[in-house]
């Protein structure tokens, strides 16, 4: 091992040149020159802009919430009760938003069963409608045996028109809820 060089602690490391390498300083620059040029492009010759862009993003995020405004007759009662084609399309709808909690048949697994007589909110259709419009908290479930889950909120989710259409198919499976 003669031709290995011992070095002692008292010596420095030698560290040949003392600048960067060149491929590593082009890179560097190339960088810069690249985000200059993006910058002026994307801010100053198209013209985009964060605050214009959530405008538009808004926008169309709003255009897919329901406006339909529907809303329970003046005697409390749902003016969609009976109607055929509104059964239909709450049934398309509760199996759709509302199946994962209630089950397809309505009879509950997290939700609970909405087929027997037990309505711990009310039985009337204005306090279904406050229910599915506004949701029920955590501690309004731990009354159900066995505790449920919490019931979220469908206002943004369907909107009036379709929450009307659900309850119109629920009264269909129950006929102890009542109209008012």
């Amino acid at each position: 091992m003669a031709d290995r060089k011992e070095y002692r602690d008292d010596e420095e490391i030698y560290e040949g040149r003392g600048w960067l390498p060149t491929w590593w300083t082009v890179m560097l620059w190339a960088g810069f020159a690249f985000a200059a040029v993006y910058s002026i492009y994307t801010h100053g010759v198209a013209g985009w802009s964060q605050e214009a862009q959530y405008r538009e993003e808004s926008a169309a995020i709003e255009a897919l919430r329901p406006r339909t405004v529907a809303t329970l007759g003046e005697d409390g009662a749902n003016p969609l009760r009976g109607d055929a084609a509104a059964i239909d399309r709450g049934h398309k709808t509760f199996l759709a938003n509302c199946a994962a909690c209630h089950k397809e048949d309505a009879t509950g697994n997290i939700g609970p069963n909405l087929t027997d007589t037990t309505w711990l909110h009310g039985n009337t259709d204005r306090a279904l409608f406050a229910l599915i419009m506004e949701g029920a908290l955590t501690p309004d479930t731990w009354k159900q045996n066995p505790p449920k889950g919490p019931m979220p909120a469908h206002k943004d989710l369907l909107g009036a028109q379709k929450v009307l259409e659900v309850m119109s198919y629920l009264a269909t499976l129950n006929t102890s809820l009542k109209p008012r």
